[in-house]
């Protein structure tokens, strides 16, 4: 049975997707709010939930200087979701999915639009999705 918090959380990135597909810009105070309410919840149930979203951090951020993605919000939602992975390889699994997605997204979109830079929380919620089909998600 998929907990309470997994449907909050695909609610929150299915609306977190929808603004930054038409506004391009997701406002910080949300994500920040929702990022810290995720860290504590899954801190206080389960708290190696510490390592790994520590871990996502750096994971996301090395993505971010790579130029993988191109925002802070990108960022901060990595690390909402490794917080609430089981295991590290889970969370090396979410890695390898968000750069397969993340590589035919951006591929797609680039051949449709011209663009180099696109909304990049889209590809968070498709991975979302794979993980908690998949049981990675606690």
């Amino acid at each position: 049975m998929i907990s309470v918090l997994v449907w909050v959380v695909l609610a929150f990135l299915v609306v977190v997707s929808v603004i930054d597909l038409k506004v391009k810009r997701v406002p910080s105070i949300l994500l920040d709010g929702f990022l810290f309410a995720i860290a504590f919840i899954t801190i206080s149930s389960q708290p190696q939930a510490l390592s790994l979203g520590l871990l996502g951090f750096i994971a996301s951020y090395l993505l971010y200087e790579a130029n993988f993605f191109h925002g802070i919000a990108d960022i901060k939602v990595f690390t909402m979701i490794s917080f609430m992975l089981i295991n590290s390889y889970h969370l090396l699994g979410f890695l390898v999915l968000v750069m397969f997605f993340g590589i035919i997204y951006k591929s797609v979109v680039k051949i449709r639009t011209k663009d180099n830079e696109c909304a990049f929380l889209p590809v968070f919620l498709a991975t979302y999705i794979t993980m908690v089909m998949l049981g990675g998600v606690a």
